[in-house]
């Protein structure tokens, strides 16, 4: 139902997502599709369900289902902007928790950043900056970005910047940055996806800087990415989401470079370089597409 966005699901889905009794696996696909969905009838229900700490105090038989359940709330609400009072307050909480299992912790600074305060995004700095888990340190920079401040882009690209920074740290910022997706970042991702003779940066974060080019789509970043995509020895996966960063940039100039990628004995570059032709021209290009 979540991929079909079916809007006419929303109200049994929030009955299955608000019944304690129900299956919790039931109940975790409830809370992921009214995610992707979107419809703000859900947010009521999602907020609830994320803020009510009787939900989480179960016993041990079905303690990963509950938290399982948290993760894919917390994620859902993303979606949305949140707006009781004490959210930011309750995430927090369940982020400082140092004695939290990880997977909540990162779930929770995620979340955190949908509810726009101050003192929230205060606390994500100091996790981007403090935490001791490279995991929920990565998720505080993806967070801060998810805010669209164009205020914390400093913050971010320093961070994405910072070689003695762990690789999570990097991508976390990196991520953000694209999420952000303002032009004036674009020369500092360039860098980071192509790096100057002698400077290495790991694979991952190249990748994810590639990704975010592709979400800020001015020239600037189509060119580099059409540059990058023409250097032999490269990446196959760094490649892959170069193609498909043209391909969400919807640029003209990537047109004859994506169809070059047809001639690939690579299936998943081949098909996805097809795809992105046909979302930008229109052309399947020998597909039949519904």
């Amino acid at each position: 139902m979540g991929k079909l966005k079916s809007t006419t699901a929303v109200p049994e889905l929030i009955s299955i997502l608000n019944d304690r009794g129900a299956n919790p696996i039931a109940r975790i696909n409830a809370a992921t599709a009214l995610g992707k969905i979107e419809d703000t009838r859900a947010l009521k229900a999602l907020e609830e369900r994320l803020l009510d700490e009787t939900e989480y105090n179960i016993t041990m038989v079905v303690a990963v289902k509950h938290k399982k359940f948290f993760q894919a709330v917390a994620n859902a609400v993303r979606s949305f902007t949140l707006t009781s009072a004490n959210a930011d307050e309750k995430l927090i909480s369940r982020l400082t928790d140092t004695w939290e299992h990880d997977p909540i912790r990162i779930a929770a600074a995620k979340a955190l950043g949908r509810t726009g305060t101050d003192e929230a995004i205060e606390q994500l700095k100091d996790t981007l900056a403090n935490d001791t888990v490279e995991g929920v340190r990565g998720a505080a920079g993806l967070a801060l970005g998810e805010t669209k401040r164009k205020d914390l882009i400093p913050t971010l690209v320093e961070v994405m910047e910072d070689t003695s920074k762990a690789a999570g740290d990097r991508r976390g910022a990196t991520q953000g940055l694209g999420e952000i997706a303002d032009p004036s970042t674009a020369p500092a991702l360039v860098a980071i996806m192509s790096p100057p003779e002698g400077t290495t940066v790991a694979i991952e974060i190249r990748r994810d800087a590639a990704v975010a080019l592709g979400k800020i789509g001015n020239d600037v970043a189509v060119s580099a990415l059409i540059e990058e995509l023409r250097k032999e020895g490269i990446d196959r996966n760094l490649k892959w989401d170069i193609i498909s960063a043209l391909g969400t940039a919807k640029s003209q100039e990537a047109v004859e470079e994506l169809k070059s990628m047809l001639d690939n004995e690579d299936a998943d570059v081949h098909f996805t370089a097809a795809d992105y032709l046909f979302q930008i021209t229109g052309d399947g290009y020998g597909y039949t597409r519904s």
